[in-house]
């Protein structure tokens, strides 16, 4: 449909994942492979292949491995953790 073609150049265009993107890096990034992330979410592997792609490109990253890496980032810095930190860090700047 127009709407879902819409949402999917914007998000493309500010670089979001959809929801379905962020699921398969993040299981592409525990190490899975393409076939077996497209049995475990029932997809076709050509399916998770081009989702794969889509993330790379969107990241701007050079391959999945990169891109499993910027994605584990993304979370760390969202979350406020630090590497290897088992709890936020708080700001003491005023």
């Amino acid at each position: 449909s127009k709407p879902a073609i819409k949402r999917q150049a914007a998000l493309e265009e500010s670089g979001q994942l959809t929801c379905r993107e962020s699921q398969i890096l993040e299981m592409a990034s525990q190490g899975l492979q393409n076939k077996t992330i497209a049995a475990s979410l029932r997809l076709s592997e050509h399916t998770v292949k081009i989702h794969m792609h889509n993330i790379i490109n969107k990241l701007g990253a050079h391959n999945r491995t990169e891109a499993a890496a910027l994605f584990h980032a993304r979370r760390v810095a969202a979350a406020g953790m630090v590497p290897g930190a088992d709890r936020p860090v708080i700001s003491t700047l005023t």
